[in-house]
């Protein structure tokens, strides 16, 4: 009865490792229920970008991936101009909170909730306020 019951559960295993592997998604990092709960990761469109009242996002593609692993990726696409920043990210979906930041420096924490994430920050003496949501 043991046997039968462990030979099912391996089977049901390799069953979903086959489904998350046609559908693109890596076994290997989604190796826990924690990792496969993370919502959040994935891509965002940046929907509005203002710095001291001015809107920069006109003429330029700007998104934000948050990998499995960690790692945040600031992506600008301005015409052939292609820019990337990569750092690392803290989320803490309970709260509604997300942190970005280096290894080796200051994380700062925003606002994320309801599939958007809400930053504001301050930078040579302007406001800048970006909103990142998912695609629609």
């Amino acid at each position: 009865m043991q046997k039968k019951v462990a030979v099912r559960l391996l089977c049901a295993a390799a069953v979903v490792c086959v489904l998350l592997s046609a559908c693109g998604c890596s076994v290997s990092q989604m190796s826990s229920l924690r990792e496969l709960s993370r919502s959040y990761v994935g891509v965002y469109e940046c929907r509005a970008l203002y710095a001291g009242g001015a809107d920069l996002s006109a003429g330029a593609t700007f998104t934000l991936t948050l990998e499995y692993d960690g790692r945040a990726v600031f992506s600008l696409r301005r015409g052939d101009e292609r820019r990337t920043f990569v750092c690392r990210y803290r989320a803490e979906p309970e709260t509604g909170r997300i942190a970005f930041g280096t290894d080796d420096g200051p994380f700062r924490t925003y606002v994320m909730e309801n599939g958007e994430i809400r930053m504001y920050a301050f930078a040579g003496g302007r406001a800048l306020y970006a909103v990142f949501a998912r695609p629609r």
